[in-house]
């Protein structure tokens, strides 16, 4: 069974930078930027999606990929404590899931502030995705066992 959610989520994403780097791979820069609407006024904004498209390569969609994945697990595991602490009348949950979100949010803040690595990020992100799953799975069954 093809999992439809998450074609959506990385299809548009790679096709996008795929279509960007042949475009300025196979043609003139000149044509490049006027097919993409980048005018002298814009270039400034643009420059950083023409740089990621014109580096992108299959590790760079692996990883794109890997991010999104992990990205909608924490958010999975996060509805599910939320969820658990509305069922149960547990307001602690909506504020364990807010941090946690901003726990899982922080490396992330920090690489586009150009202060980490990706690869300090990517890590960050596991470990918090496992982290978040585990207490979702917990809460889940103690949930399943109580009924």
């Amino acid at each position: 069974m093809i999992p439809w959610g998450i074609v959506t989520v990385f299809l548009p994403a790679m096709i996008l930078y795929l279509a960007i780097a042949v475009m300025f791979f196979q043609g003139d820069t000149e044509t490049a930027l006027k097919t993409l609407n980048i005018t002298e006024e814009t270039a400034a904004a643009a420059l950083p999606s023409v740089q990621a498209a014109a580096a992108f390569d299959y590790a760079m969609m692996a990883m794109n990929a890997m991010e999104r994945l992990l990205a909608m697990l924490i958010h999975i595991g996060l509805t599910v404590i939320v969820y658990y602490g509305v069922v149960n009348a547990k307001k602690l949950c909506l504020s364990a899931a807010i941090l946690l979100h901003m726990l899982a949010d922080t490396f992330p803040a920090l690489y586009q502030r150009g202060i980490l690595p990706l690869w300090a990020v990517e890590i960050w992100t596991a470990f918090w995705t496992l982290m978040i799953m585990l207490i979702a799975a917990k809460l889940y069954w103690n949930a399943a066992c109580r009924k």
